[in-house]
């Protein structure tokens, strides 16, 4: 979830507790404590908790989901409301076997009434949005409009392969031109479409615009597609649902057809500045693990360089268990910083880092009698320590808590934004304001230097190990941080942990240039090779003049089993 930035997960279960689907009567009961423990597991995860839900539209699906219970865990029902009618609509269903549209908004309105009569929010709710139709052979030539009977599904298509469906780049190339002359169905918001005894409705603008109106009437929350991959390859229905939305996709407005990739696939189109993941380049603090295991693979521990060191590596037992310690360690390759535990003066520890000391990493009360403690302090010029340079945290202990009233970070004007406050500071510090009262300390940022990483995608993590559990109120966090996060802040106060301490996780991620001077001018030389192969001669470089005749012109366009493309004939698929 958090490698990939993902928002949440959506779950598709179709459908519990029904005899057709192989479904068990205690799903009733499950679903719901499924939904729960996922929530609870993404809730580690910070920003990457959402959690959506596939319902059916029909009341023969829909019952057997318990909606009070599952609308406490999701933020989102995503509403199926397609399929209405198909190629299963036989002469002994209860429906019987006539022409009728799978996306009608009649029906629609009448699905949403079941949510409504269970106190559902509209704001939680998305009504599903079809991106293919549902096609149907029609009894008799004669009468083949909604009502009349059908026979069967129609004949399945090249790419769906499958009766009674039909994919919107399928319709397009079987109707060509004739795709913009549906009938319009005002009431029901779709368009129909016959073509000899071949009777279907579909989707587009027009009706979009229609179903919208309704969903903007009902304060819905929004809309969803099933499934953007029978769009055409340029992307025509996606770029008309944003326009009838009015939501702006950069992913949808920025498509390129004779620039895309084999396939006909989305692609952003290039930017000047990009953020990319360099955790793994920054020293960082292990998870609490068992004394004396130290550093993971392809790791290695900083040394302690106190003239008075309790140990020789720079470790820490704040928040762990009594048998466990964390190592501060450096990928390998990179150089060690020069670190240590400062000013333990046997005991009577004295909090801060010294003028020449470097950066404040950590702080912990190990082997302190002074109430006081000792403050882990790195220096050097490596890049390892390179997004701890941006941050700077607020005096030392205890006058370390700002006073109420004031901003947090106006005290530096080079570190001038807030990225978090703790009660425990760095670790294990004890903070108060000028008036004696206990407070968090801040640590504060330099937004201003954009030439060297951040902390990003941040959040409090009250036990990673214990992952889903319903009694982490009772359970004992460990402040430990997900893989690849780098531990910032500590803190034992206004958690959900019955004991232990909460971990400040957070990724580390660098904005570069992936442009270079010439990057505009080598797009367009592209380009422009596409449309007629040929080097020209003026303006460039010989040396760009060189690379370009030289390319291999497989690394220009390769479809999918490494065929050259050519851009300009490729058809929607």
């Amino acid at each position: 979830m958090s490698t990939y930035d993902f928002n949440g997960v959506d779950i598709d279960w179709e459908y519990p507790a029904t005899d057709d689907r192989e479904g068990r009567e205690e799903d009733f009961d499950n679903l719901p404590k499924f939904l729960s423990k996922i929530k609870s597991a993404l809730k580690q995860s910070g920003s990457h908790s959402g959690l959506s839900i596939a319902i059916p539209a029909s009341y023969w699906y829909l019952q057997h989901f318990n909606l009070k219970k599952i609308l406490k865990y999701v933020d989102h029902f995503n509403v199926m409301t397609y399929d209405f009618h198909g190629a299963w609509d036989t002469p002994k269903s209860w429906l019987g076997n006539h022409l009728n549209s799978h996306t009608n908004l009649t029906e629609i309105k009448d699905a949403f009434d079941l949510l409504w009569r269970n106190n559902v929010d509209p704001d939680q709710v998305n009504m599903g949005l079809a991106f293919y139709a549902r096609t149907f052979t029609a009894s008799s030539t004669g009468c083949i409009y909604p009502g009349c009977l059908f026979d069967a599904g129609g004949p399945a298509e090249p790419c769906t392969d499958a009766v009674g469906v039909m994919s919107n780049p399928e319709i397009i190339r079987k109707l060509g031109s004739k795709i913009s002359s549906g009938d319009l169905d005002k009431t029901a918001a779709i368009k129909t479409l016959k073509f000899g005894s071949t009777w279907l409705t579909y989707d587009d603008i027009d009706t979009w615009k229609l179903k919208l109106d309704f969903t903007r009437s009902q304060c819905l929350g929004g809309a969803m597609v099933w499934a953007i991959s029978q769009d055409t390859s340029d992307g025509k229905f996606s770029k008309q649902l944003q326009e009838a939305t009015g939501y702006k996709s950069k992913g949808v407005s920025t498509f390129n057809r004779t620039t895309s990739l084999g396939g006909g696939v989305f692609i952003e189109t290039s930017e000047s500045e990009a953020n990319t993941d360099v955790s793994g380049d920054q020293c960082k603090w292990t998870n609490c693990r068992k004394r004396g295991k130290g550093c993971a693979e392809n790791w290695s521990a900083v040394e302690n360089q106190s003239s008075e060191k309790l140990t020789d590596l720079m470790t820490d037992d704040t928040g762990c268990d009594d048998d466990e310690e964390r190592t501060f360690c450096c990928p390998d390759g990179v150089k060690h910083p020069t670190c240590e535990w400062q000013f333990y003066n046997v005991g009577h520890c004295i909090p801060g880092c010294g003028p020449t000391s470097g950066f404040e990493v950590a702080s912990s009360k190990r082997s302190c009698s002074s109430g006081y403690a000792q403050t882990a302090c790195c220096k050097g010029d490596t890049k390892g320590l390179d997004v701890y340079r941006q941050y700077k945290w607020y005096e030392s202990e205890t006058n370390c808590a700002r006073d109420e009233g004031d901003k947090p970070c106006e005290w530096d004007v080079h570190f001038d934004s807030l990225l978090v406050e703790s009660w425990d500071g760095s670790g294990d510090q004890t903070c108060y304001d000028k008036k004696g009262h206990r407070g968090e300390r801040p640590l504060c940022e330099n937004t201003r230097d954009e030439d060297n990483p951040h902390f990003s995608n941040c959040y409090w993590s009250d036990d990673y190990r214990l992952g889903v559990t319903e009694t982490v109120t009772t359970g004992t966090c460990r402040s430990s941080c997900p893989n690849g996060k780098v531990k910032v802040a500590l803190n034992s106060k206004d958690n959900d942990c019955g004991k232990g301490t909460s971990a400040y996780c957070c990724d580390v991620t660098a904005s570069y240039d992936d442009r270079d001077i010439d990057q505009d001018n080598l797009e367009d030389l592209i380009k422009e090779w596409v449309e007629k192969p040929t080097c020209p001669n003026i303006k460039f470089s010989d040396l760009e003049k060189g690379k370009l005749s030289s390319r291999s012109l497989d690394a220009m366009a390769l479809g999918p089993d490494g065929q050259l493309l050519d851009l300009t004939k490729r058809e929607p698929s």
